[in-house]
């Protein structure tokens, strides 16, 4: 499996939890204590980090969610994959480095 794949398919997983997968996947694990916000944060961090064009989609749909967190690195996910068209839809402009 090339570097970075697992990483990416469990980003895109997370990416696509709602509540209630987030509780059935994490019930009885430590990082229950990190909110469903928190970790789909994280994942459009790693999609940043090492994702590729066939993430577009993940990333797009994480825009359309309720938490401005995770919309914003969605975004900056997107511009460092090379989707800025997407990214600046949303932003205005993408931020030069992973927003805080």
């Amino acid at each position: 499996m090339p570097a970075g794949e697992d990483a990416r398919t469990l980003a895109r997983e997370v990416l696509a939890m709602d509540v209630e997968g987030y509780r059935a996947a994490f019930r009885c694990s430590a990082k229950k204590r990190a909110t469903l916000r928190a970790i789909k944060r994280n994942a459009a961090v790693v999609l940043g980090n090492v994702g590729t064009p066939d993430n577009v989609d993940d990333l797009t749909r994480a825009l359309e969610g309720p938490e401005p967190v995770v919309r914003e690195h969605a975004a900056w996910a997107l511009a460092r994959i090379g989707a800025r068209p997407a990214a600046d839809a949303v932003t205005g402009s993408a931020p030069a480095r992973a927003p805080r």
